[in-house]
């Protein structure tokens, strides 16, 4: 099973609130392994990448938090880029959790739409929402609804970009400051 947020009330333990003595679930056998999540007072403080990765995706029982996936999509930009943690969502067995898959594509479009101006994110949008549609034909309108939304973002944030552009030209080139090299202040400064 996947990592899951555990119910309220979990003490400091490395994985969803399991007593250690009991037997852990398979991805948290050991508070070193690659998979193991870590939760203080009931709250998910850290963890691999890896298990931090499985935590943010769906399954046909579990959806992330809000809350986390702001959180870990706006903090795992630091630890690998936006298509590469797209690729390995994708890679976390697509097929049973594709209704859910599609949600979250929703939702990372709408909160971080800067992310899906890289054209390897792009393209990896594109593989993933042709098996999506490949997987569960039903699913074309809400696949078609996130691209729309997408699409209507990045038009609305290119405009945005343009506008701010042509309100502030640049300065004239006269009130900018004429930067000279090192070298020759050294060699000024010598002569004097």
């Amino acid at each position: 099973g996947l990592p899951q947020t555990p119910k309220s009330g979990a003490k400091s333990c490395p994985y969803n609130g399991v007593d250690r003595a009991s037997h852990p679930p398979e991805w948290a056998t050991a508070p070193d392994d690659d998979n193991s999540l870590v939760y203080e007072d009931g709250v998910l403080v850290s963890g691999s990448l890896q298990a931090l990765v499985q935590h943010a995706v769906p399954t046909a029982v579990y959806y992330p938090d809000t809350a986390y996936l702001f959180a870990f999509l706006l903090s795992s930009r630091l630890f690998i880029k936006p298509h590469e943690l797209l690729q390995r969502v994708c890679d976390e067995k697509l097929g049973r959790f594709v209704p859910h898959m599609v949600q979250l594509l929703g939702e990372w479009s709408e909160t971080f739409p800067y992310d899906f101006r890289d054209e390897r994110m792009m393209g990896g949008v594109r593989t993933m929402t042709h098996r999506c549609i490949a997987l569960e034909p039903s699913l074309r309108r809400d696949v078609t609804q996130v691209l729309h939304n997408l699409l209507n973002k990045l038009t609305q944030l290119e405009r945005y970009e343009e506008g701010l552009a042509k309100l502030s030209p640049p300065p004239p080139s006269d009130f900018i400051p004429q930067y000279v090299g090192v070298g020759q202040v050294l060699c000024v400064s010598m002569l004097e």
